[in-house]
């Protein structure tokens, strides 16, 4: 199988306005995934093993395309799939048996055959920085070739998109109507 050919993305803000300043410990545009680290998934120095972070990664992306509603048995129903073309991942510290950690998975752009991803791990409950990966999703056709993401997904990733943008403007007192924020409420 050739490498699918897909652009650079741009960093996909959700929230775009700068007037906006998020809580210190809510990200913005970010789902959160709490897990907790199993026995089995350590190496022999008693810590996670790092193809163990590549599961980590995948699990979160699946559960978010579930919520969204882009059911993996559908796609692969319509013979078709999604495959991880590229991933970059930057280490740094450790988990260990039996600690809990929070995955944070942020949709950052979309080409017209990759899906672009960004997680961020950290250990609970001091939120200790424990991984940053950089993902790349390519949509592969019947033939396992690259193909364009069918409108009846794309249109489910800018329900997303336009959710996502309403609840941070939500939260941060904009009007719907306050397109610039200029007006931001305070309370």
């Amino acid at each position: 199988m050739t490498t699918p050919k897909c652009s650079t993305p741009r960093t996909f803000d959700l929230n775009t306005n700068p007037a906006i300043q998020p809580s210190p410990y809510r990200m913005d545009g970010f789902v959160d995934y709490e897990m907790k680290v199993r026995g089995y998934e350590l190496d022999q120095y008693g810590i996670v093993n790092n193809a163990v972070y590549f599961d980590y990664c995948y699990y979160a992306e699946h559960e978010w395309l579930n919520s969204i509603g882009v059911s993996l048995d559908a796609i692969t129903g319509d013979g078709e799939s999604l495959a991880l073309s590229e991933m970059s991942l930057k280490f740094l510290s450790s988990l260990r048996s039996g600690d809990r950690f929070v995955l944070k998975m942020r949709f950052l752009d979309i080409s017209k055959a990759c899906i672009y991803l960004e997680h961020k791990i950290f250990k609970l409950p001091n939120m200790e920085a424990i991984l940053v990966a950089q993902v790349t999703t390519v949509w592969l056709s019947k033939n396992h070739r690259p193909m364009r993401i069918p409108h009846k997904y794309l249109s489910k990733f800018a329900q997303f998109i336009h959710d996502h943008n309403q609840s941070n403007r939500s939260m941060v007192g904009i009007k719907d109507d306050d397109k610039d924020g200029a007006n931001i409420q305070h309370g």
